[in-house]
């Protein structure tokens, strides 16, 4: 998927008590504006992207534990000089 310059990759983990009912779930996640990637059903998580000003309005969600957002890394080509 491409991604937006104000879009953002999350990881959301849903509550145990939602654990089987994740497709309910990232339904709901979908109607925030969530661009669902992957559902992770023997973790209990959903991966996607999302727009940054939109990523607070995930944990309200019914059966939303928690919301991280991945953190980006680049490292310099092997020939580089060590920094």
């Amino acid at each position: 998927m491409s991604v937006g310059s104000g879009k953002v990759q999350v990881l959301v983990t849903v509550e145990d008590q939602f654990s089987g009912r994740l497709a309910e779930v990232a339904d709901s996640l979908r109607a925030e504006g969530l661009a669902v990637e992957n559902l992770l059903e023997a973790l209990g998580t959903i991966s996607g992207f999302i727009e940054q000003d939109r990523v607070k309005g995930l944990s309200r969600v019914k059966g939303v534990a928690h919301v991280e957002q991945s953190r980006q890394f680049q490292l310099e080509p092997p020939d580089s000089e060590i920094q």
